[in-house]
C-alpha cells in the first residue's frame, strides 16, 4: 500500500487533484489525461476512472518502472519517459492535465508552462500543485525567520526546502507567468496550514532523504539499502485520520495567507505560436 497516504501534506494534494477532476468530469469520461510529472505513480490508478486513456510520463526512467509496476493491471494507463519541458507530444492533444509538485523541480518555470500550454486542448483544463513561497512559520522556523532577515536563499534544505526542491513558489509571479504562457487562473485553493506544518516540520523531508529510492525527486537514484519502493497504489485505511487531520487543520486555520502548497485550476487563455 501507499504509505503517502498517512502524511497530510500528501493526501491533500491527492485529495485535490481528484475531487477537481472528477468535478470537470461528471458527465463523461473524458479521452486523455496527461499526468505530467507522474513520479511513482500515486495517482493514475484513481485518474483512470476518468479517461479513456491516461499518459503518464516522468523524466525519471525508475520512477516510471516502479509506478508500472504498481499499476499494471491498469490498462487504459500509458507510461512513457519524457522530459516536461519538452514532451514531444502533439500540440493540444490533452483534455486534462494533471501537474503535482513538477514546477519546483525544472529550471526554467516558464518553459514548463509553455509546454503545458501548448499541449492542453483549446477547451482543456489543468489541475497543478506547487510548493508556496508563503509557507507558514510551523512548517519550516529556520527558513521561515532566514527570509525574514532579507534572505533569498535558504539556510537549510529541509523544511519547506526539502524534497529537492530548486525554488518555491511565489503566487504573483506563478500567476504572471501563467498568463504569459497563455493561461488563466480560474482558481487558487492553499493547501495544508500551521497544523500540518507543525506535524511535518522537517522529519518527513529527512525521512525522504534516507528512505525514498529517488530523494530528490529528480534523474537520480538512491543507492541507500533501506530505501523504501511502494509496491501497490492501495490506500491504507489509516487515511481516514489523516484526512480527519485535514478538516481539522482547515476548520483551524483557513488562511489565504500562508500554506504549504496551492492547487490551482487553469484553462488555456489563447494560442500561443
Amino acid at each position: 500500500m501507499s504509505l503517502k497516504h498517512l502524511l497530510p501534506t500528501f493526501r491533500n494534494r491527492f485529495r485535490f487533484i481528484l475531487r477537481s477532476v472528477e468535478d470537470h468530469c461528471k458527465a463523461k469520461k473524458c479521452n486523455n489525461i496527461l499526468n505530467l510529472g507522474t513520479g511513482e505513480g500515486d495517482y493514475d490508478r484513481d485518474l483512470s476512472q476518468f479517461a479513456h486513456v491516461v499518459t503518464a510520463c516522468d523524466i525519471n526512467p525508475n520512477d516510471i518502472e516502479n509506478a508500472k509496476s504498481i499499476n499494471q493491471d491498469v490498462s487504459e494507463i500509458r507510461y512513457e519517459v519524457k522530459d516536461a519541458l519538452d514532451t514531444g507530444y502533439p500540440a493540444g492533444q490533452f483534455d486534462i492535465i494533471v501537474c503535482t509538485e513538477v514546477i519546483e523541480h525544472v529550471e526554467n518555470s516558464k518553459l514548463l508552462l509553455r509546454e503545458i500550454s501548448r499541449l492542453i486542448a483549446s477547451n482543456g483544463i489543468v489541475f497543478m500543485t506547487y510548493p508556496r513561497l508563503k509557507f507558514p512559520i510551523s512548517y519550516d522556523p529556520v527558513n521561515y525567520l532566514w527570509h525574514k532577515l532579507g534572505n533569498k536563499t535558504p539556510i537549510i534544505n529541509q523544511g519547506a526546502y526539502a524534497f529537492g526542491h530548486k525554488q518555491l513558489i511565489d503566487d504573483e509571479i506563478f500567476l504572471s507567468m501563467a498568463s504569459d504562457c497563455g493561461l488563466q487562473v480560474q482558481d487558487s485553493i492553499p493547501l495544508s496550514g500551521y497544523l500540518i506544518g507543525f506535524l511535518e516540520m522537517y522529519w518527513t523531508g529527512i525521512f525522504q532523504y534516507h528512505f525514498k529510492s529517488n530523494r530528490s525527486n529528480e534523474m537520480g537514484v538512491s543507492k541507500n539499502p533501506l530505501t523504501i519502493v511502494p509496491k501497490t497504489s492501495k490506500i491504507p485505511y489509516l487515511s481516514k485520520f489523516t484526512d480527519l487531520i485535514i478538516w481539522l487543520d482547515r476548520s483551524l486555520f483557513n488562511s489565504k495567507k500562508h500554506s504549504i502548497g496551492m492547487g490551482v485550476i487553469l484553462t488555456r487563455a489563447k494560442i500561443i505560436s
